[in-house]
């Protein structure tokens, strides 16, 4: 066996352990070859005996929970997750011992007390795994993985970052996306990894290869920020939006769009005046074009009405709302 898919390995047979389908000293072993491997792959050593002592109480345990089974592949591929919490919060680095087995007891909580469907596994444990904030959606996706390995690709927080998903939203929408291509959400991963390990920058070519349609995924993702009121972050994700379009009339509706979001988020800053000079600005680009993204026309006319508001000095019993054609 590679040594790579060791940590793998081992929560597949303690997986198979909890199902009363496997061995369970050949689970245990595979634990033990992990354990013993840890540095390896691990740049930490505040982590690698962290994890060794998890593991030898596992070792030691003559029961193999569910939260027990999911861990070591987990941990081991998102340990850069840990570090990066260990870095917000340096008081976690001492209480690592007790953390570690409560992240794997929530997600055994989310699975077991809970009728998870299909479509809401990965929104549960994310739910569930709300202490590690920014660095729950890479853990959920390994657990989700490892509970239904034909639907849900692992990914870690740099493949998150690289791939722009910060979202189960995102997520869902990238997954779908390379299920349709026919590729195995192991192959997805390996896939990442690799190129990861050689060269980060091709994760941008990767697009046709995994079944991303990128002005798709960046549209979807503008209107969700929209809707959230994140108007600043809208218009960031517009601009990437803005510049792989080649269309020259298009790129000039699409500016009007980011400078409707600008002026929004002036306006939810309380600086009306800012506000109103951007929105007229924005006015005269909200024309329709072949192959615009959004529907200009209802945005216009939303725009048209809130501008006329402003100039009264009123407030806005409603923002202009992005939506897809």
């Amino acid at each position: 066996m590679e040594k790579r898919g060791l940590p793998l390995e081992a929560s597949k047979a303690l997986l198979n352990v909890t199902r009363g389908k496997g061995d369970f000293q050949s689970a245990l072993s595979l634990l033990r070859k992990t354990k013993e491997l840890l540095p390896l792959w691990i740049d930490s050593d505040t982590l690698v005996q962290t994890y060794k002592r998890y593991f030898n109480a596992i070792l030691g345990s003559n029961n193999i929970s569910l939260g027990n089974a999911l861990s070591p592949f987990t941990l081991v591929s998102c340990w850069k997750s840990l570090q990066a919490l260990i870095e917000e919060n340096t008081q976690l680095r001492g209480e690592l011992n007790a953390f570690i087995p409560e992240i794997f007891d929530r997600a055994e909580k989310a699975i077991s007390d809970r009728s998870v469907g299909e479509g809401n596994l990965l929104g549960c444990l994310v739910d569930s795994l709300h202490p590690l904030g920014g660095e729950a959606l890479p853990i959920a996706t390994h657990i989700a993985y490892l509970i239904r390995p034909s639907q849900y690709p692992a990914l870690t927080r740099d493949m998150l970052r690289h791939l722009e998903i910060d979202t189960p939203e995102e997520y869902l929408y990238f997954r779908d996306r390379v299920l349709e291509k026919g590729l195995k959400p192991m192959e997805a991963f390996t896939l990442l990894h690799m190129l990861l390990d050689t060269s980060p920058a091709k994760v941008r070519f990767l697009d046709d290869s995994l079944g991303i349609d990128r002005k798709d995924f960046l549209l979807r993702k503008a209107i969700r920020l929209w809707e959230r009121d994140q108007f600043w972050e809208a218009h960031e994700v517009l601009e990437d939006l803005w510049c792989l379009e080649q269309d020259s009339e298009i790129k000039n509706a699409l500016q009007g769009v980011i400078r409707v979001a600008i002026a929004l988020h002036h306006l939810e800053n309380g600086d009306r005046d800012a506000s109103l000079r951007v929105l007229k600005k924005a006015l005269p680009q909200l024309r329709c074009a072949v192959g615009t993204y959004f529907d200009v026309s209802s945005l216009r006319n939303e725009v048209c009405g809130l501008i006329e508001t402003l100039e009264r000095s009123q407030l806005p019993e409603a923002l202009p709302v992005l939506r897809m054609l």
